[in-house]
């Protein structure tokens, strides 16, 4: 049996979804069958968090080059071909590579980190060669593979060969990719975001609720990474710290006051505060 190049890993809680975009768009590809596996991760019991399923995943995966993407994306033409162009261009060194992020370097005349790689959002079987006149853009980046903070969940490349596994801390379905790239950048390999056209169908992704545990799992990031990552800018956030104390901002809207957490949004941003 021929060893795949590529390992598609998705953790799956809802099987109609996965068949629609993640299946449909890669038999609907030009690449040889032959050349890559599907690994789906069956969580409709809610076995699994995000990070338990990937390390479960990385484990039994054939190729060195893991592939991971919410069960909600779809794969554009050419995407391969930019999967292979980017880890050519990384090296050896490279750890993860997303389809979204924000760069290490300031631009020059914004003075604040470049937008990385595009993502499209539109409808399984949008998958037409000039998609990218049809389909709206979730984000607009630059189209090259560039050095990034982190990277966004929805879809990255994962590096195998460093034998570096997913902080089960992070027990739930966000942040696991930004901490994931933490590990990677302070083990010495680059993170990187590229363009890996690709679709993230927003009607399929649940909108983030009060209930669920997305501030109690930035506040790990944050108590895990932000003395060794002083300034961090993700898809969706970003932190600066200084000796005055933390300053985030998300684009999140959200009020916790809590034990663990205290924060509120003005405006997108808010700033944590201290217990007195």
């Amino acid at each position: 049996m021929i060893k795949p190049i590529y390992s598609i890993l998705t953790c799956v809680s809802n099987y109609d979804v996965y068949n629609d975009c993640v299946v449909n768009s890669f038999y609907n590809s030009k690449i040889n069958k032959e050349l890559y596996e599907l690994i789906p991760i069956d969580n409709r019991m809610s076995i699994y968090t995000a990070p338990q399923a990937i390390n479960y995943g990385l484990t039994i995966a054939k190729s060195d080059i893991v592939i991971f993407c919410h069960q909600d994306v779809s794969f554009l033409p050419g995407f391969f071909d930019e999967v292979e162009k980017s880890v050519k261009k990384a090296g050896e060194d490279w750890g993860i590579i997303g389809s979204a992020g924000r760069s290490l370097e300031l631009d020059k005349v914004t003075k604040k980190p470049k937008f990385i790689g595009v993502v499209y959002n539109g409808h399984p079987g949008d998958l037409s060669e000039d998609f990218d006149t049809k389909l709206i853009k979730c984000w607009d980046g630059c189209r090259d593979l560039i050095e990034a903070h982190t990277v966004d969940e929805c879809l990255f490349l994962i590096n195998k060969r460093h034998k570096i596994f997913f902080n089960e801390v992070i027990n739930g379905f966000h942040f696991y990719g930004c901490d994931f790239a933490f590990s990677m950048r302070s083990a010495g390999y680059k993170v990187y975001a590229a363009y890996l056209p690709s679709i993230h169908h927003g009607a399929y992704s649940s909108s983030l609720k009060t209930k669920d545990n997305y501030w109690s799992l930035f506040r790990k990031l944050l108590d895990r990474w932000s003395a060794s990552f002083p300034e961090c800018y993700g898809t969706h956030f970003h932190w600066t710290t200084s000796k005055n104390g933390r300053e985030i901002a998300s684009y999140i809207p959200f009020e916790s006051d809590n034990d663990s957490f205290r924060a509120s949004t003005t405006n997108t941003e808010f700033r944590e505060k201290k217990n007195d």
